[in-house]
């Protein structure tokens, strides 16, 4: 499975994750290329910028109820 169908999952399943998070789980150090190619698929991504002992990260995530936006999250084919 590619990195960026394991992060669909991911996402999918309602999980978020940092660019460190995925270089651990996904193996990808380029995690914000991989959700650009996510946002293009359409997946509505959400970025939150997270603080944590003085530094400033993206957390990425999907909305909680992304069908109350019309949004269809089921698998497209050739996605």
């Amino acid at each position: 499975m590619s990195q960026r169908a394991e992060m669909r999952d991911a996402l999918k399943r309602g999980e978020s994750f940092t660019r460190m998070d995925a270089l651990r789980r996904f193996g990808t150090a380029k995690a914000p290329a991989r959700i650009s190619e996510l946002r293009q698929e359409g997946l509505p991504i959400v970025t939150e910028m997270v603080e944590q002992d003085g530094k400033r990260f993206a957390r990425w995530s999907l909305p909680a109820e992304p069908m109350l936006l019309g949004l269809d999250l089921r698998e497209r084919k050739g996605v």
